[in-house]
């Protein structure tokens, strides 16, 4: 059965300033959905298990609002078969969740991910300093010892907004190839090159989607 859990951080609303589309507007109050259902593992090189403890293979369905966990050296690819779908590579954590109006929010704990996004699809992706509202998009985010807060938009339109440094925003539109990286510092965004990931993965992601 369908239940409500705690309104998102507050960084949720900020991402009503990253564009003036009405999906942004409508993320400003909402509270995170818990379904019983959700995407589902698609394919699993390695081991990976959910925040709530269970073990993940080809076929599971991860619960909205639950943490998808992958050990280092492994690879988890996942998909709602329509709308998104996300390749992470290990040691990674990764948030799924749902508004109650159907807003995607992936939220990078930490770890390496690449997500693809259909054209139309409410969504928005986040590390601990940056809140990225995507629509038709694919867009790698890491988050490591050696690269911190590291976004790059491999294709689409992005609307980045810092949750820390007041008034800092950047919007990344129209990309067709990794044209302006950028990584999250404590006092903003910085421009950066392409870093851990390539055609190949970008094309991967998109598979998930049938794109």
């Amino acid at each position: 059965m369908p239940r409500l859990t705690t309104t998102l951080p507050a960084a949720m609303a900020a991402i009503a300033l990253l564009a003036t589309s009405a999906w942004a507007q409508d993320a400003t109050t909402e509270t995170v959905a818990i379904e019983a259902a959700g995407p589902a593992v698609v394919s699993l090189d390695g081991v990976a298990r959910t925040r709530s403890g269970a073990t993940l293979a080809t076929g599971t369905t991860i619960a909205w609002g639950d943490s998808v966990v992958v050990a280092a050296g492994s690879k988890v690819q996942i998909s709602d078969g329509a709308e998104f779908g996300i390749i992470a590579w290990g040691p990674a954590e990764v948030e799924i969740k749902q508004t109650s109006k159907k807003t995607t929010w992936l939220d990078l704990v930490y770890g390496r991910v690449i997500a693809a996004f259909r054209d139309g699809t409410r969504a928005a992706m986040s590390t601990r300093s940056s809140v990225a509202g995507v629509r038709g998009t694919v867009i790698y985010q890491e988050d490591t010892a050696d690269i911190i807060e590291y976004t790059c938009v491999c294709e689409g339109t992005v609307g980045h907004k810092h949750r820390k440094a007041k008034g800092e925003s950047r919007t990344s539109e129209n990309y067709v190839h990794h044209e302006l990286p950028i990584r999250a510092t404590p006092d903003g965004y910085v421009d950066d090159t392409m870093q851990n990931h390539n055609d190949d993965d970008v094309a991967a992601a998109k598979a998930l989607i049938g794109k």
